[in-house]
């Protein structure tokens, strides 16, 4: 989001001009969200058109060698042969080698993890985080947590978060039935 109010202010300081900052058209900006890895490029026919991207939240489609943008109305552009990238403001952003579901499993963890410790810091300032990975004495990993705190008075919280699950099961001992 900061990315296009940095460039729609840029634009709008444009026009305040006497003279317009781009003269001719059509004009490739390149542009970059923050975590890709290269700018996609885009073609505009007019300034009106530059301001019409910035300030509507649509998404796009991003063509991944060329890094060629793709907006709503240049279907005729879209190859039936190429995969695209689907990208645009109101979508997460794109990592490296990350599905959008696994994006936001990762936003969810992490404000999970930042509730937790605000919490624990409000109710015990000397709350400590300990090591999220937990190992035997050979070094191999044993077990991995999303945050593990120790309270001042020696007892250890463990936090697991489960943005969403296909299957759970629960076992009945048969002394519990």
């Amino acid at each position: 989001m900061l990315f296009r109010k940095i460039y729609t202010s840029t634009i709008c300081s444009a026009w305040a001009r006497t003279r317009p900052f781009i003269k001719n058209y059509p004009v490739t900006l390149h542009l970059q969200y923050p975590s890709w890895d290269k700018p996609c490029l885009a073609e505009f026919s007019s300034a009106e058109e530059i301001t019409t991207f910035l300030l509507t939240h649509k998404q796009f489609l991003v063509e991944p060698i060329t890094g060629q943008l793709i907006r709503p109305h240049q279907v005729d552009k879209i190859d039936p042969d190429i995969i695209y990238d689907v990208a645009g403001s109101g979508l997460p952003y794109r990592e490296k080698g990350l599905s959008r579901e696994q994006v936001t499993v990762q936003v969810f963890e992490r404000k999970a993890v930042l509730a937790l410790k605000e919490t624990l810091e409000n109710e015990d300032p000397n709350v400590m985080s300990l090591p999220r990975v937990i190992k035997d004495k050979a070094g191999r990993d044993v077990s991995k947590w999303e945050a593990v705190y120790q309270l001042s008075e020696g007892s250890v919280v463990f936090l697991e978060t489960k943005y969403s699950m296909s299957k759970v099961s629960f076992q009945i001992s048969p002394t519990q039935a």
